[in-house]
């Protein structure tokens, strides 16, 4: 388990977030400010378990783009599936690294968002409470890592060796139907 101390060493800033299930967020921490279509933003995440807990949840980290699209996302168990909740003791403290893995094909974003929530066993998301005052969130968002643009000699899609694209162009990341 990790001191105050080591969260503090691990992640800034710190958040006052606690979910609906006895789960708080004690801070969170990004390795790169930018990170190119094709590579991996890594995000830690210090959590502290308040009460032990039968219920299974997992984590989901959402990188969106300045639509609120999402450009790159990891579900996955605390511990990337080693330290489910239900393993938790009282008051234990620990922080995770997850991986984004951006597309190659994901389109360049000044800024970006970075959504991080708790799910139950339900596929249900968890609320959220912030500053002891009860939300409508079921996320906490904080600002992400800018996806930066593709070298224009990078794009080659090859289809066998009948058809390639080579080249294209978009005026926009998001259309209205």
């Amino acid at each position: 388990m990790l001191s105050m101390d080591a969260v503090n060493a691990a992640v800034a800033p710190q958040t006052d977030a606690m979910f609906d299930n006895g789960v708080r967020l004690l801070g969170y921490g990004l390795d790169a400010d930018t990170v190119a279509p094709g590579g991996t933003a890594w995000v830690t995440a210090c959590w502290e378990g308040r009460r032990p807990s039968s219920d299974d949840v997992f984590v989901f980290v959402h990188l969106l783009n300045e639509q609120d699209i999402i450009a790159a996302q990891k579900d996955t168990y605390h511990g990337l599936g080693t330290f489910p909740t239900p393993h938790w003791p009282a008051w234990a403290r620990f922080c995770d690294r997850y991986p984004l893995i951006v597309p190659d094909t994901a389109p360049p974003a000044a800024r970006t968002t970075l959504a991080l929530g708790l799910v139950n066993a339900d596929g249900e998301r968890i609320g959220v409470t912030k500053a002891g005052r009860p939300t409508s969130a079921d996320e906490v968002r904080f600002q992400g890592p800018a996806i930066s643009a593709r070298p224009e000699d990078s794009l080659t899609y090859a289809w066998g060796h009948q058809l390639a694209l080579v080249e294209y162009e978009l005026d926009r990341a998001a259309v209205r139907p």
